[in-house]
């Protein structure tokens, strides 16, 4: 039923076409380059041809919504199941991807958490550091310099 009513829209619309294209306008249309139009219509011309092109109109919207209508019906894409499945090949591929992303993302932030840590160590350890580095200094300060001890065996003695 769906492939009748495609080639008859089909028809229609070609039709459509060619009646839209014999009208004629201000440039005079296809009706002058076909002497034999005035003869084959007579000289209701002009009529005919909008009568026509109003019925196949018409035809043009009835055959599309039904075949909206049946489509719909049936549940199925007119596509090619070969592109369907290809779609949906795609489309689980992408769901695939999303999850490989996920884990991804949640092995990079597991990685900074514990570079974080190790840096936030390493400054502690840095600070024990200096600090240490400073009680040495102050230390050093403190103790007073001391004085050359004589061994007695002193050249410069007098």
């Amino acid at each position: 039923m769906v492939s009748f009513l495609m080639f008859i829209h089909a028809i229609i619309c070609v039709l459509v076409v060619v009646v839209v294209l014999m009208q004629s306008g201000r440039g005079g249309g296809l009706t002058e380059g076909f002497a034999s139009a005035e003869s084959m219509f007579g000289a209701q011309t002009n009529a005919f041809m909008t009568k026509s092109t109003t019925v196949l109109t018409v035809l043009f919207f009835i055959t599309a919504l039904s075949l909206a209508f049946l489509s719909s019906q049936q549940g199925k894409s007119l596509m090619s199941g070969a592109a369907v499945e290809k779609e949906a090949g795609k489309m689980e591929k992408m769901g695939q991807s999303d999850a490989v992303q996920k884990e991804a993302t949640d092995k990079i932030d597991e990685a900074a958490a514990t570079a974080t840590a190790t840096v936030e160590k390493n400054m502690d350890s840095g600070e024990n550091m200096m600090e240490a580095a400073e009680e040495h200094a102050d230390h050093q300060q403190a103790t007073p310099a001391a004085a050359p001890v004589s061994t007695g065996d002193s050249q410069n003695s007098p």
